[in-house]
């Protein structure tokens, strides 16, 4: 007897609340001597052990409250089998769905999209090279959602936290960042784009145009034309959007793993070394925030070698908690 998919799930849904008759077990067991010849299901949904463990202890428990149904050793053995097909196909339909919230499944199924997330902690960076041979450095408490294969159409990427591209050209599909309110869209060119939650957002061009527009709108209001040297401040809460000119080194420095401060706020400061360190850093004097770091740069320098640093020519005090836990306190600047 031959079985689909979808009767296949049935069964299974049968079997676990303990409703499967005598012919429906056969049914189940004829479709184990199908598997064992035709692995295709295998192959489609991959190797996905991590998560169908999570699966395959209750169906056990289900298989070891089986009183009702009169089974062989030799046919329970068969059914885990069965049943370890079932939890990669359950895990499949549920990574499906959360896939969809990001990309469409065209018709072909050859030309199914499937997205990878990339996250890295405070404290690490990656470096993730796409199947366009695009290169993206990712800083550190960043989020990167990419397609494993672009379509023929266009190139789009979503971004949290902190990123540089470096970006083939390809004129018949333009590169897309959505990033906290902002869409940064290019052909070909290197540019680094900051967007963390509850900060200002900035793109910065190393090379080539960029084209950001802020919210959907293609007005000319929201959006703005960027070449080398140039760089937008994104302000989400207020939808404000300012063009300057910059020194890119200071924006750029920290894919080298060079940290770079000027004319910055110590408060904005202690942010990227959270991020750079993976530690948290308070104040016990609100202050002392606002005190101005004129400049300073350091390279595969240790946290406390930056904090002296700091401390010499703002003059505050610090004390470290627990390790990872930096309270720093006085009078102001």
């Amino acid at each position: 007897m031959s079985i689909n998919k979808k009767h296949f799930e049935k069964l299974l849904k049968k079997y676990e609340a303990g409703l499967c008759n005598k012919n429906e077990m056969q049914v189940l067991m004829e479709f184990y001597q199908t598997y064992q010849k035709n692995q295709n299901w295998q192959k489609e949904l991959g190797d996905q052990e991590v998560l169908e463990s999570e699966l395959l202890h209750k169906i056990n428990a289900r298989i070891a409250k089986s009183e009702n149904v009169t089974t062989t050793y030799h046919q329970k053995s068969i059914l885990r089998h069965i049943l370890r097909v079932a939890a990669v196909i359950v895990i499949a339909l549920i990574a499906s769905f959360a896939v969809y919230q990001y990309a469409s499944v065209p018709d072909n199924e050859n030309d199914r999209v499937v997205m990878t997330e990339k996250v890295t902690q405070k404290g690490q960076k990656s470096t993730i090279i796409l199947s366009d041979g695009t290169q993206i450095r990712l800083n550190s408490d960043s989020k990167l959602i990419y397609p494993e294969r672009f379509s023929n159409q266009e190139r789009e990427v979503l971004l949290e936290g902190e990123a540089f591209f470096d970006v083939t050209k390809d004129e018949k599909r333009p590169f897309i960042i959505k990033s906290a309110g902002l869409t940064t869209k290019v052909l070909g060119t290197s540019f680094n784009v900051k967007a963390f939650p509850q900060e200002i957002s900035q793109v910065t061009v190393a090379s080539g145009k960029v084209q950001v527009t802020s919210g959907n709108s293609q007005s000319s209001i929201n959006s703005h034309l960027l070449v080398s040297g140039e760089q937008i401040n994104y302000d989400p809460s207020s939808g404000q959007m300012l063009k300057i000119e910059v020194g890119i080194e200071q924006f750029l420095a920290w894919k080298d793993g060079i940290l770079n401060f000027e004319e910055m706020d110590l408060h904005e400061a202690t942010k990227i070394l959270e991020r750079w360190y993976g530690v948290t850093i308070t104040f016990d004097n609100d202050s002392i925030r606002h005190c101005r770091i004129v400049r300073g740069t350091y390279k595969d320098e240790n946290l406390f070698n930056v904090l002296k640093s700091f401390q010499y020519f703002l003059g505050f005090e610090y004390k470290v908690v627990d390790g990872n836990y930096i309270v720093i306190s006085g009078n102001g600047c």
